[in-house]
């Protein structure tokens, strides 16, 4: 198995989010995973923003 840090967790969501509505089954429940722990661990603002955040280069995770 593999191991990705904070930052990658939100690369690759920012990524399925973009292609949501194409998703197979297999990459749909990765992406709802994914949406479940960042929800966890970010505020809703952030959420609301991670786009942007993730495109100015902004550390999420420290």
């Amino acid at each position: 198995m593999i191991s990705i840090d904070g930052q990658d967790v939100v690369a690759l969501y920012v990524l399925l989010r973009k292609h949501e509505m194409e998703l197979d089954s297999r990459t749909g429940a990765l992406y709802e995973r994914l949406e479940r722990r960042l929800h966890d661990r970010l505020s809703i603002e952030q959420m609301e923003n991670i786009e942007t955040i993730y495109e100015q280069g902004t550390e999420l995770f420290e």
